[in-house]
């Protein structure tokens, strides 16, 4: 797991892109697993988005790593919810295709990136 350095404009731009789609709801996928973990606390998907938002222009950590699946995952290990409660929160973006259909064609547009939230728990001791 790599830290992400905000001297460094690649990851200066990850964490721009990662608020980007913050504040664009509609572009952020959530898992069933994030979706239930955050309905425990009584939150939901715009409520982590806003977290993670104030948490990256906070200048606090985000982290870099490569899944199992070889993607690669950007990690919040302590996003501040609660006075005592912090979550982990872990999210990847990803390509998806539309197809559109015109006629008899089946036309297939570019694909559109999008943001999959994949965790946001406290911090898991195992």
């Amino acid at each position: 797991m790599r830290e992400l350095d905000d001297k460094n404009p690649a990851d200066a731009k990850v964490k721009e892109k990662i608020c980007a789609f913050c504040r664009n709801p509609k572009k952020v996928r959530i898992t069933r697993t994030a979706l239930i973990d955050i309905g425990l606390l009584g939150l939901n998907k715009n409520g982590v988005l806003e977290l993670l938002v104030e948490h990256i222009e906070s200048k606090r950590r985000v982290f870099t790593d490569q899944m199992d699946n070889r993607d690669t995952a950007y990690i919040v290990p302590e996003c501040s919810f609660e006075q005592d409660v912090v979550l982990y929160v872990k999210v990847k973006f990803v390509k998806e295709n539309a197809d559109e259909k015109q006629g008899a064609e089946n036309l297939k547009r570019e694909a559109d990136e999008m943001m999959v939230l994949i965790s946001s728990h406290p911090p898991r001791r195992w």
